[in-house]
């Protein structure tokens, strides 16, 4: 079993009303989640071919619109064989790109939305009483779900993309979308890729300074070391589904 077969040979059974929820960040040894201001600086060989298993695995990407500027995100793309993998199994080729946005400042022009497949539009969840031309805009090149007041309201959110038949959401950050997901208790999967490398400055961690009522426990479900990066999923304890 290959280490791309430990993200992609488990069970990712959907909670009520929503999809399964996973993260996926690489830090640095000292929790850094950039270098420069991108991620980029510290993935490796395999940390990108986890990255690209697993979107191959999801249903929806989702990321805020903060990192998606910031990393350069265009919509999702897939190789020849993940495409044919997924058409097989009754999904359209590629997940539907999932921008969380609550101010809108988001370029129409840009390949994230221009360039996304007709069967995947990229979707963005935008409060209710955003700036409505802003909404309409965005709803021309793309969908837009508004959800919440003054703020995305990410469990109504993704109860929305569970509705349009999203089972699985992969989240690429930032850390303040990761923050709010674990503030809300609906995250059932945390990838983890800790590179071998000190960053030092004030560069946010994976999950900021995310304000927890108790600690969430999650368990160990496989840990492996390539190249030098240490490889981590933890599955939230009530549900501890590896077959690998």
């Amino acid at each position: 079993m290959t280490l791309v077969d430990l993200y992609v040979d488990v069970e990712r059974s959907c909670p009520s009303g929503r999809p399964w929820v996973a993260v996926n960040m690489v830090a640095s040894l000292d929790g850094a989640t950039s270098v420069g201001g991108r991620s980029g600086g510290l993935s490796s060989r395999q940390d990108r071919a986890v990255f690209r298993a697993l979107r191959a695995a999801a249903d929806a990407v989702m990321v805020g619109a903060g990192t998606a500027r910031a990393e350069g995100y265009g919509p999702v793309r897939l190789d020849d064989h993940a495409r044919r993998s997924r058409v097989e199994r009754g999904l359209p080729p590629v997940p539907r790109l999932v921008l969380v946005s609550r101010r809108l400042d988001l370029d129409e022009s840009l390949a994230m939305f221009v360039e996304a497949e007709t069967q995947s539009p990229t979707t963005v969840l935008a409060p209710a009483d955003a700036d409505p031309e802003r909404l309409a805009r965005l709803a021309g090149v793309g969908e837009v779900i508004t959800c919440g007041q003054g703020s995305v309201d990410l469990l109504s959110g993704l109860g929305e993309l569970h509705a349009r038949g999203a089972n699985f959401v992969l989240c690429e950050g930032g850390p303040q979308l990761n923050a709010d997901l674990a503030r809300l208790d609906c995250l059932d999967e945390v990838n983890l890729t800790v590179a071998p490398f000190l960053v030092g400055g004030r560069t946010p961690r994976i999950f900021g300074t995310v304000d927890l009522v108790d600690p969430v426990q999650f368990v160990l479900a496989h840990c492996v070391a390539e190249e030098g990066s240490a490889f981590l999923r933890y599955v939230r304890s009530r549900e501890v589904n590896n077959r690998g």
